[in-house]
């Protein structure tokens, strides 16, 4: 009788053929060799292809939401998880981030593929809304807030991308600060 194979283990090969290759050059048959099965196993466990990077990209949504998504009442505390889990996010899958963006406006097999990271932003979105329901933080769309926050990572993945060695100098604590800055309502921090 085979060993049991981990379906967390074949994502993650996915996500490593992903960032090595892109979505287009990433085969099923690369994929299954790096997991040492058969692309057999992987159609018979995820079907196609674009079911098997749909299941990885909820996988990698999935990892960020339970760092991320944790409303504790400290406005501060909350949004700094939320910025070092999307820094963790960027810092291992930035080459996916960036591929995805490129290739889903024109490969329609990327279309279903949306809705995992779009679930994640919005569960973000609703800790954002949360504290302004509560009045300290000012109100405004909450993707609008949740991008204005996080866009100083997103623009320093994208030029490390594009030149390596480049470091950051933006701290989690410092971000939030600047944020809590233009949007915390006054007298609210």
């Amino acid at each position: 009788m085979p060993a049991a194979i981990d379906s967390t283990y074949i994502l993650d090969c996915v996500l490593a053929v992903w960032r090595e290759e892109g979505y287009a050059r990433a085969t099923t048959r690369k994929i299954a060799t790096v997991a040492g099965i058969s692309e057999i196993t992987l159609f018979r466990r995820f079907g196609d292809k674009s079911a098997l990077f749909r299941a990885a990209l909820e996988l990698e949504a999935e990892r960020f939401s339970v760092e991320a998504i944790q409303y504790e009442g400290d406005v501060r505390s909350d949004l700094v998880r939320i910025v070092e889990a999307y820094a963790a996010l960027l810092d291992r899958s930035a080459a996916i981030i960036l591929d995805f963006a490129l290739e889903a406006p024109r490969n329609p097999d990327l279309a279903p593929l949306r809705t995992a990271p779009l679930a994640a932003i919005g569960k973000v979105a609703m800790v954002i809304a949360r504290y302004q329901a509560e009045g300290v933080l000012r109100p405004g769309p909450p993707p609008t807030l949740l991008l204005t926050l996080l866009s100083p990572l997103i623009m320093t993945a994208l030029l490390r991308r594009a030149q390596p060695g480049i470091a950051s100098d933006i701290h989690s604590s410092d971000r939030v600060d600047a944020f809590l800055k233009g949007w915390a309502e006054p007298g609210s921090r």
